[in-house]
């Protein structure tokens, strides 16, 4: 059965300017996440057959959120899970509005969704016991669109697959 999450997934023009800012992490920060693999996770949905994840898409099209910009310019680290990541300045209400219709759309086909406060971040790196300050310059990032994501155990760590992707509500 596949694992299942809604993110938001960086274009190439978000991916090429957070290379350049895990270039300027000194060395030691632990292993960097593979550029191809970095996102936003907005809903961890675990293990999902075939009906539920008809609903999700079907769910997912329906949602009306505006587009939204977030700045990352956080570094930080939680020595708990080993991992550094990348946090946004601010959280636009644009944001928790669109968590609040995902969450409400995994609640209608009877999935439960974390309750913990979410926290926007970037995982850039694991096995991570402490990060140095580090100035980062600020990394802008327009939101148009979120994803349905599938994860999978590859040879060389996780692999991710798109299963739809869905337009915000431009301005």
């Amino acid at each position: 059965m596949p694992r299942l999450f809604f993110a938001l997934w960086p274009d190439e023009e978000v991916r090429a300017r957070l290379a350049v800012a895990l270039e300027s992490l000194p060395p030691g920060t632990g292993r960097p996440v593979p550029l191809c693999n970095l996102h936003i996770t907005l809903a961890f949905l675990g293990d999902i057959n075939e009906d539920p994840q008809r609903s999700l898409r079907a769910g997912a099209a329906t949602i009306q959120a505006p587009a939204f910009d977030l700045v990352f310019s956080h570094l930080g680290c939680w020595p708990h899970a080993a991992v550094a990541w990348l946090a946004p300045e601010n959280i636009p209400l644009a944001l928790v509005e669109l968590m609040a219709q995902l969450q409400s759309q995994c609640r209608d086909i009877g999935l439960k969704p974390d309750t913990r406060p979410y926290h926007p971040h970037l995982t850039i790196a694991r096995k991570v016991r402490q990060v140095r300050d580090v100035n980062i310059a600020p990394i802008h990032w327009q939101i148009c669109s979120f994803s349905l994501m599938e994860s999978a155990r590859g040879r060389t760590g996780s692999e991710y697959r798109a299963l739809g992707h869905w337009p915000l509500i431009s301005s």
